[in-house]
């Protein structure tokens, strides 16, 4: 559907603070004269695509730059911020429709936000008889001081179709229909079911947009568009639906791993604009490099609604989502890490053998920092690559006008001698670098921020960025590199808030072809997104900024070399009123709302992104409790992260006790590491190792400090860590109390409590052996296993035959078992039939307090046919479903039984 709309410059032309040179102002009119039903949503505006524009004057067509946006208000109510357009047009080639098009010949539109630092400026058109106000603003700003001519301008729009409540059948319907034939959108033809309705990789609803690869931290990052305002199962008050992220690395040419899933909710937000970007992110801990090799890996990342990808499967497409896929740079080696002795195994330090045995191989050698490369070096490093004196000297020049005007400055400056800690700059390099700098703004060529999003569940805000060439970035792996910052704003009402700035070193990576890209995820912790009640959520315009080597400085931050994103997030589903309080968010990942009261267990079955999920989990080992307060005040140091002297933060404590007994509570007092993140933390890393400990608090007791504000994160949000690993099995009460200063002292703000199950493993004895042929019973806390070998276990067989064996696992709450052939490599080529098991085992509810004994018995088999003539094991493995710290994983145990295969003709 297609609609023009005529803007008339009207003649109140304005001047102020935020205006360079004049602004014209446009009313709307729509040219056919035809009036939007009553039912014309905003909606309807989201994805417009702006097809042309051409302005008049005296009837000679202009070339100009156009920055814009549009959004629908009724009275006072700004319902939503839909897009934001641009176009490049030259009076020579046509026009050409870019996103977030750039300055090309010096004119300039952009968009003035309604309560934002740009005046507001509102038309008195309403559209038809509904009340809906159509807004079109734009600031003209001119190098050349061309004023705004009275003309008009034309805009024609194709506007997508209109969005309603009315999902169709399939969505509405998905799991029902999924669970009546699995193979129903013929989602898995390996079941030889029939086909009902053909879909794979639907993205009407959903869409993985981006993917990228945090370095320093070794976590992968997926942006996900959640583009309409229904079909997602309920509002944020029920519990929407799963948005589930698988992701893939490839290890070697077509063969992936799987490295897990993650996930979000999303939810029916019908009042809010759309797409809402999510973010998505899961540990990458993949090996390292020496700097001396460019150690690029592809990943992949599998988005499907309501229907976890299943483990293993890469090529595999869902019914609702998409896979997209990206190469990514890892990370290499810190050297102050290494020990000495592996840098003498792979070579990379050569020391004499004699000397050898007198040093420390365990420990370490000394680093300094990498220096960055002076502007004549990278003047020289980049003399066949071509990269522009005003990129590789940009950092540079921008130390050397940051540094007062004296006269001996301007001496060096007429006679070429700059000396600064980068470089010599000759006076011919440093004129044209100032010429060229003047004309670049938002420059792509280098870097560009494709994507932007946040995640309301762990209240991080992230961005996904692809460096585009090979070099142009200071300096390859083994040098100090080049800075990409991010800066993020989130705005609400009247005011952009800021959410902090982070950033990621980037290299010259010779391993870049032509037209290849990598591409690279920043995360930041923040607390800066507020919260709303669920009913009515709407969702809050984000901006995200690049800049290379300087960091953006405020949300009207014009970058050199990067650009700007804006886009819409949801804000976390929070609780109203103006009273402070301790809330627990999680228990080792298990959210708080997910854990029976009565049994102290978890059952998470709708997970959001980072959570355990699981039936009737119980805790062990080491116990990790996640909270915060509901309100944060901001009373430390900006770039160290500590308390300002004499304030006094919130602070809480942490008791225990077995429930339901009389014993008195014992206070947690021991200490543990906590990440925090800074408001505005010195150049370098972003976030500071800080040891959290019990202090005096005035009241004769002590009690740990609350290092978050609504500027200071702290992630994870880790109140307490409670060593459970000598506890008895059983059912103890958690109390977590806030204090608050109230001007004299500190009191109980409030209390917090929850029954948590601990369980440390089920116990049990095995028998093993002992020096002089002897055996003995040794004590265990984990799965009782015991496995046979039909044929007797060590024995000989001949290859071809197909062995087989019974198996048992025993725990109070069975998680899951694995038989497995322990892969052998022979003449250079892995080996590892897969094993045939009749029973996996189901996890099963333990009902109450006191669990009792579950038993899973199962038999296998193993074809060995193909196998070389060799000794084997096969093995039983086998956990159980606690929550063991942070790692959603319960107690292991294995055990395996041996034999050997022999040649048919062998005798």
């Amino acid at each position: 559907m297609e609609k023009s709309i005529i803007l008339h410059e009207r003649s109140d032309v304005m001047s102020g603070p935020i205006v360079r040179e004049g602004f014209a102002r446009y009313s709307v009119i729509f040219t056919d004269g035809e009036k939007p039903p009553k039912t014309f949503d905003a909606s309807l505006m989201v994805g417009a695509t702006l097809r042309s524009l051409t302005e008049q004057d005296n009837g000679e067509q202009r070339a100009f730059t156009i920055l814009g946006g549009y959004w629908l208000q009724k009275g006072s109510q700004k319902l939503k911020t839909t897009h934001v357009f641009g176009i490049a047009a030259s009076p020579n080639d046509g026009f050409e429709i870019k996103e977030g098009s750039k300055n090309i010949l010096g004119s300039e539109w952009k968009l003035a936000y309604a309560g934002g630092d740009k005046a507001e400026y509102v038309n008195e058109n309403t559209m038809g008889g509904s009340g809906w106000t159509f807004i079109v603003e734009e600031v003209h700003r001119s190098r050349d001081n061309y004023p705004p001519s009275g003309g008009e301008i034309e805009l024609t729009f194709e506007l997508p179709d209109s969005h309603n409540d009315e999902v169709e059948e399939t969505r509405a319907q998905f799991t029902t229909l999924m669970l009546s034939n699995p193979n129903y959108f013929g989602t898995f033809p390996e079941l030889d079911l029939p086909i009902i309705v053909e879909q794979t990789g639907n993205t009407t609803y959903e869409e993985a947009v981006c993917l990228g690869l945090q370095p320093d931290d070794d976590v992968l990052e997926a942006v996900v568009e959640i583009k309409r305002p229904f079909g997602y199962g309920s509002s944020p008050c029920g519990d929407g639906s799963i948005e589930y992220v698988r992701f893939y690395v490839e290890r070697s040419p077509g063969v992936w791993e799987d490295i897990g899933v993650s996930s979000f909710r999303a939810y029916n937000m019908p009042n809010s604009a759309h797409p809402l970007c999510y973010t998505v992110t899961i540990d990458f801990d993949d090996p390292r490099k020496y700097c001396t090799v460019e150690n690029l890996l592809n990943v992949r990342a599998i988005l499907s609604w309501n229907l976890e990808p299943p483990a293993g499967n890469p090529s595999w497409t869902p019914p609702w989502g998409n896979a997209i896929d990206a190469t990514v740079q890892i990370d290499p080696f810190k050297l102050e890490f290494i020990p000495v002795g592996d840098l003498v195994a792979d070579q990379i330090l050569q020391i004499n053998s004699p000397i050898l045995s007198e040093i420390d191989l365990e420990k370490s050698l000394p680093t300094k920092p990498k220096e960055e490369l002076s502007y004549a070096a990278l003047k020289e490093l980049y003399v066949d690559a071509k990269v522009p004196k005003h990129r590789f000297g940009f950092k540079a020049v921008q130390a050397l006008t940051a540094q007062p005007v004296t006269s001996t400055f301007l001496l060096q400056s007429a006679q070429g001698t700059f000396s600064d800690d980068f470089s010599v700059i000759p006076s011919i390099d440093l004129s044209d670098i100032f010429d060229d700098l003047v004309a670049t703004q938002g420059n792509t060529n280098y870097e560009e921020l494709l994507c932007a999003g946040y995640n309301p569940s762990t209240k991080e805000v992230g961005a996904v960025l692809s460096i585009k060439r090979s070099s142009g970035f200071s300096g390859g792996l083994c040098t100090k590199g080049s800075t990409e910052y991010v800066g993020f704003w989130v705005h609400n009402g009247f005011t952009w808030i800021p959410l902090g700035v982070t950033n990621v070193q980037v290299y010259d990576l010779k391993s870049i072809g032509s037209g290849d890209t990598v591409e690279y995820a920043v995360i930041r912790p923040t607390n800066g997104v507020p919260e709303f009640p669920c009913e009515g959520l709407q969702g809050l315009r984000l901006r995200a900024i690049l800049s290379w080597n300087t960091p953006p400085t405020g949300p009207n931050f014009d970058p050199t070399w990067g650009n700007v994103i804006d886009t819409f997030i949801q804000p976390p589903d929070g609780q109203a009123g103006n009273e402070n309080e301790l809330r627990l968010f999680h228990i080792n990942r298990a959210p708080i709302d997910s854990i029976n009261d009565f049994t102290g267990r978890s059952t998470n079955l709708m997970p959001a992104s980072g959570e355990c999920s699981g039936v009737d989990r119980p805790f062990g080992n080491l116990v990790f409790i996640e909270g915060d307060f509901l309100f944060k005040p901001h009373v430390f140091n900006d770039q160290t992260g500590d308390v300002l002297g004499g304030a006094n933060p919130l602070r809480y404590r942490i008791s225990w006790k077995k429930a339901f007994t009389p014993d008195p509570f014992n206070q947690l007092t021991n200490s543990f590491s906590i990440r925090v993140y800074p408001k505005d933390p010195p150049p370098g890393p972003i976030s500071v190792l800080k040891t959290q400990a019990t202090t005096p608090d005035g009241t004769g007791g002590v009690s740990y400090t609350y290092y978050e504000s609504i500027f200071q994160a702290v992630n994870p949000r880790t109140l307490g860590v409670w060593n459970v690993a000598n506890l008895e099995n059983g059912l103890y009460t958690l109390v977590v109390e806030g204090l608050v200063w109230n001007g004299a002292t500190y009191v109980v703000l409030n209390t917090s409590v929850q029954n948590i199950y601990v369980y440390n493993g089920f116990p049990h004895q095995i028998t093993i052996p002992t020096e002089g042929g002897g055996t003995t019973m040794v004590d265990r806390l984990d799965p009782e296993l015991m496995m046979t070998l039909s044929g007797g276990e060590c024995g000989e067989f001949n290859v071809g035959d197909i062995l087989s064996g019974t198996y048992q696992v025993r725990d109070e709450f069975f998680g899951s078992l694995g038989v497995n052939m322990v892969p052998i490599t022979f003449g250079g080529t892995t080996f590892s039939n897969p094993v045939t098991i009749t029973n996996p085992g189901v996890q099963i509810p333990n009902p109450g307090i006191v669990p009792s004994v579950q038993t899973v018995n199962g038999n296998w088999s193993l074809d060995t046919a193909g196998l070389p003539a060799c000794g084997y094991v096969v093995e039983l493995g086998a956990w159980d479903r606690a929550l063991v710290g942070m790692s959603c994983s319960g107690h292991y145990n294995r055990l395996g039984v041996g034999f050997c295969l022999k040649n048919p003709d062998t005798e």
